[in-house]
C-alpha cells in the first residue's frame, strides 16, 4: 500500500510540475508578445515625434507665410485707400468695401447697402457707415457687391435684404470718450498688449481706464486705416462694442473672448 501511495504522490508531483512547466510557457510567451509590442509603441511613439517635430516647422514657415501675406495684403489696402479716383463716392466705396463678408455663406453681408445719404457695410463682427453727400441718385437705396470697383450702376442687387445697421448702434450715453485719437496715436496712447490669439486669430488687449478688450487685431488695423484722421473712441464694457467715430465715419469694432491674464 505504501508504494501505491508513493506511486500516486509522484504522479500528483508530476502533473503539478507539468502544470507549473506549461503555465511558465505561456507566461513567458505572453510576456514576449508585450515586450515585442512595447518595441514597437516605442518606435511608433519616436516616429510620431519625429513627424510632430516635422509638422511644427512646416507650421512655423507657413505661420511666417501667412504674416508676410497679411502684411503685403494690408500694404495693398493702402495703396488702395490712397489711389484716390476723382470721384468721392468710388473713393467712399472702396472704404467701406474692407468691412463687407467675403465668404459665400453670408451672402447678405457681402453687399453695400447705400442709402440716400450712407454707404454701410458689415461682416457681422464689425461694422462701418460713411457719409456721403455725392451718391450717384441711380445708386441710391440700392446694394451693390462689395468688389465692385467701376460701372456700379450695372452691378446693382435688388433681391438683397439689407439689416437696418443704425437700429444696433449702441448709445453714447453711459459711454467714456477719448477724444482726439488718430491711426498715428493710438498705439502709443492705449499701448496694447499682443500677440494674443483667440481661436487662432491674432487679438490684441487694450487697457481703457481699467476695461480690458481684446480686438481682432487685422479689424483693428483695418478700422484705423480706413477712418482716417482724427476721431472720438467710445468705450463700454469688456464685451461691449467699441466704437469709433469720426466726421464722416462711424466703426463699430465687436470684442473678442479672453482671460484678464492672457
Amino acid at each position: 500500500m505504501s508504494g501505491v501511495r508513493g506511486r500516486d504522490r509522484a504522479g500528483r508531483g508530476e502533473k503539478i510540475m507539468l502544470f507549473l512547466d506549461t503555465e511558465l510557457t505561456r507566461l513567458s510567451q505572453k510576456y514576449q508578445n508585450m515586450e515585442d509590442r512595447y518595441s514597437q509603441v516605442e518606435s511608433e511613439i519616436n516616429g510620431l515625434q519625429d513627424e510632430m517635430d516635422d509638422l511644427e516647422n512646416d507650421m512655423n514657415r507657413i505661420e511666417a507665410q501667412i504674416k508676410t501675406v497679411k502684411e503685403k495684403l494690408l500694404q495693398k489696402k493702402m495703396s488702395d485707400i490712397n489711389l484716390f479716383t476723382d470721384d468721392r463716392f468710388t473713393n467712399d466705396f472702396i472704404r467701406v468695401s474692407y468691412f463687407a463678408a467675403k465668404s459665400e455663406d453670408r451672402v447678405t453681408f457681402q453687399y453695400i447697402n447705400i442709402t440716400d445719404s450712407e454707404l454701410q457695410a458689415s461682416d457681422t463682427h464689425r461694422l462701418i457707415i460713411v457719409k456721403c453727400p455725392c451718391i450717384p441718385d441711380e445708386l441710391k437705396n440700392t446694394k451693390i457687391k462689395w468688389d465692385v470697383r467701376d460701372n456700379f450702376k450695372d452691378h446693382i442687387e435688388t433681391d438683397v435684404k439689407f439689416p437696418d445697421v443704425n437700429a444696433v448702434m449702441p448709445k453714447k450715453e453711459g459711454a467714456t470718450l477719448y477724444p482726439g485719437v488718430n491711426p498715428e496715436n493710438f498705439y502709443n496712447l492705449f499701448n496694447p498688449k499682443l500677440p494674443m490669439l483667440s481661436n487662432s486669430v491674432e487679438c490684441v488687449k487694450i487697457n481703457f481706464g481699467g476695461v480690458n478688450i481684446g480686438l481682432n487685431k487685422e479689424y483693428l488695423d483695418t478700422a484705423l486705416m480706413c477712418i482716417g484722421g482724427e476721431f472720438g473712441l467710445y468705450v463700454r464694457g469688456q464685451l461691449e462694442a467699441l466704437t469709433l467715430e469720426s466726421k464722416d465715419t462711424t466703426v463699430l469694432l465687436l470684442p473678442v473672448r479672453h482671460t484678464d491674464n492672457a
